[in-house]
């Protein structure tokens, strides 16, 4: 056993610790390891959650990783969905139901547990702020000690001027050149719309004239039936008339005696119709007329629609001709600013190569006045100086190659230090530049005794302002420290409660497939009951008829016992077959 469990902890694994899987450590002695229902699968699982390949688990060179195979489910590492990550020791991987705790030993992948000393970053951040501070003292000092003459002022000045109007006058040339650019494509715009507006137009008449077209023949046709009907109704009725007068005349030879009434309602109908024929001439005359009014509609909008095309088309050409007027004045004022500034930019640049011709002079006139003395103190001082630097720069070489080594195993905090130690090479260059500066130019300055004092001074009051912000960093660590630990025991407890969570839910899900299960038997055992009772039907009818026609106890009693066997046959057959 104890052979076992050393195996175990020498070897990464898969521990159980939620869901109805046994309790086994799974051991992950292959380089790829599957997860899901497959038979074939390394850790096969029994669940409606888990897919056919749910998972995998793969060694790489920094540990071992886990992998979701477009899983359902989804898989969890430390409550969190992930599709690829890296496993470290007590993780706790979710899949489906089911909880596992991962386990990896120490001594297989060194590198992941590597860690830098506490102590010995804060040293290495401390040497950091101390050399920054020293290197940012040294050059306020050397600013401080560097004498501008009034006539390089007005230099820098002149330059400053001379290149501000260069700016200014570029600037002004982009503009001008951005306004031409807007101003080409405003006008070919311009000239697209205008093209579609004169297609438009000629479409829009195209159209009109159709439609006229159409109109006028519509209404000659209808001018031509209405004519016809005319003239047919005309016809037909002259020849009612005659033969409504030959008819009256005939009757009034035949029959001389007919009644009055009879002639007055023939006059009546006549004069009827005579009125109706009256209303449909003067309702034709309507609908000429009306045709009429809306042949000149047409006419009087499509002379309103020629009159704005052409006011639209006159409003167009004067924004062209506004635009073209605008663009040659842009032009020309183009034109007069590149030949002003044209003599003022061979100004600006023999004004610039004057000006650098008369500083180099200077300094070769000032290199030349300065007196090769040296002061003793002040060599001294530079020489510890130098001293200092070297020493800084061993420790930093030191600390990149501590880093180096860790660089596998680096904290999320590294990356601040690494551009921190960059800036303080940085900071190192510069100070040695100003180092040298400082030599050169106190070669011929001797150094006081005050300035020494004073320069003491200031390194003390830099040490204890060192101090301080030490005192204070290392409060901030150590209360960085705490709230980590805090942070930590709140997302253990939080991993914990989701792990019991997860393994109610679970034990909850197989209490409701046993309840699902017991409904269902029920459910089954009732229908056979039922369809035993229904197949008893006839047999209890074939009971009822027997003993109404043989009432005595005696041949009751066989009967009886003859249909119990028979319903006890029939009972047993389908809990057989079930």
């Amino acid at each position: 056993m104890a052979t076992r469990r050393n195996t175990l902890v020498n070897q990464p694994a898969l521990i159980p610790i939620a869901g109805g899987h046994d309790r086994k450590p799974r051991v992950l002695d292959r380089d790829v390891t599957t997860i899901g229902r497959a038979r074939g699968s390394d850790l096969c699982m029994e669940a409606n959650e888990i897919s056919v390949v749910h998972c995998i688990i793969f060694r790489t060179p920094e540990g071992y990783r886990i992998r979701d195979c477009n899983s359902r489910s989804g898989t969890r590492v430390n409550g969190e969905s992930v599709r690829q990550a890296l496993l470290h020791d007590a993780d706790v991987v979710n899949v489906g139901p089911f909880s596992f705790e991962f386990h990896v030993p120490a001594a297989l992948f060194p590198k992941e547990e590597a860690r830098p000393d506490p102590v010995l970053v804060d040293h290495w951040k401390e040497s950091r702020r101390r050399l920054a501070q020293l290197a940012l003292k040294l050059r306020r000092r050397l600013q401080s000690t560097e004498a501008v003459s009034p006539r390089q002022q007005e230099w820098a000045q002149k330059a400053h001027l001379l290149k501000e109007k260069i700016r200014c006058y570029d600037q002004r040339l982009g503009e001008l050149e951005a306004a031409e650019e807007e101003l080409t494509q405003e006008r070919q715009q311009l000239a697209i719309e205008g093209e579609k507006q004169r297609q438009r137009v000629q479409e829009i008449e195209q159209r009109l004239s159709v439609r006229l077209n159409e109109a006028e023949e519509e209404i000659r046709e209808r001018w031509r039936v209405f004519q016809q009907r005319c003239q047919a109704e005309e016809a037909r009725m002259a020849s009612q008339l005659a033969t409504r007068a030959l008819a009256a005349a005939d009757e009034a030879d035949s029959q001389a005696a007919l009644p009055r009434q009879e002639a007055r309602d023939q006059a009546q109908h006549l004069r009827e119709r005579e009125e109706q024929l009256k209303r449909q001439y003067e309702h034709l005359q309507r609908e000429q007329q009306e045709f009429s009014t809306m042949r000149q509609q047409w006419a009087t909008d499509q002379a309103r629609t020629s009159a704005n095309l052409d006011e639209q088309q006159a409003a167009i050409a004067q924004q062209k001709a506004e635009l073209l007027r605008l663009m040659a004045e842009l032009k020309k004022m183009q034109e007069n600013l590149r030949k002003h500034a044209k003599p003022d930019v061979q100004a600006l640049h023999d004004a610039i190569e004057q000006l650098e011709a008369e500083n180099a002079e200077l300094r070769e006139h000032l290199h030349a006045a300065a007196t090769p003395q040296a002061d003793d103190e002040t060599q001294r001082q530079i020489e510890d100086l130098r001293t200092e630097v070297n020493l800084l720069r061993e420790d930093l070489d030191a600390k990149e190659e501590a880093l180096l080594t860790l660089q596998n195993g680096t904290a999320p905090s590294d990356a601040p230090l690494r551009s921190e130690n960059d800036l303080l090479k940085k900071l190192l260059e510069e100070k040695n530049r100003l180092v040298e500066q400082l030599t050169a130019q106190t070669k011929g300055v001797p150094k006081s005794e005050n300035d020494l004092e004073r320069y003491e001074t200031e390194l003390n009051e830099f040490r204890r302002q060192l101090e301080g912000d030490r005192a204070k960093l290392n409060r901030e660590l150590e209360m960085l420290r705490e709230r980590n630990k805090e942070m930590d025991e709140t997302i253990r407890d939080m991993e914990m409660e989701m792990s019991k969570e997860r393994a109610e839910l679970a034990r909850e899900r197989m209490r409701l497939d046993r309840v699902r299960e017991e409904v269902k038997s029920d459910s089954e055992r009732l229908q056979r009951e039922q369809s035993v009772r229904d197949s008893l039907a006839p047999v209890q009818k074939l009971r009822d008829e027997l003993a109404q026609k043989h009432p005595s106890a005696k041949a009751e009693k066989p009967l009886n016992d003859r249909l119990k066997g028979i319903r006890n046959q029939l009972s047993d057959t389908p809990t057989a077959g079930s």
